[in-house]
């Protein structure tokens, strides 16, 4: 079955911040920096 979703590729999911991090960076009234430890492909 096909996938209905997009299919990004490894290196563009690795720059792009999870969902609930989305929200958090979103609907925070003060400015929040994101720091990743290490990133994985």
């Amino acid at each position: 079955m096909a996938s209905h979703g997009l299919s990004w590729p490894p290196w563009v999911r690795a720059l792009l911040p999870g969902s609930e991090t989305q929200k958090v960076l979103t609907h925070s009234d003060i400015p929040a920096l994101l720091v990743r430890s290490s990133v994985t492909v």
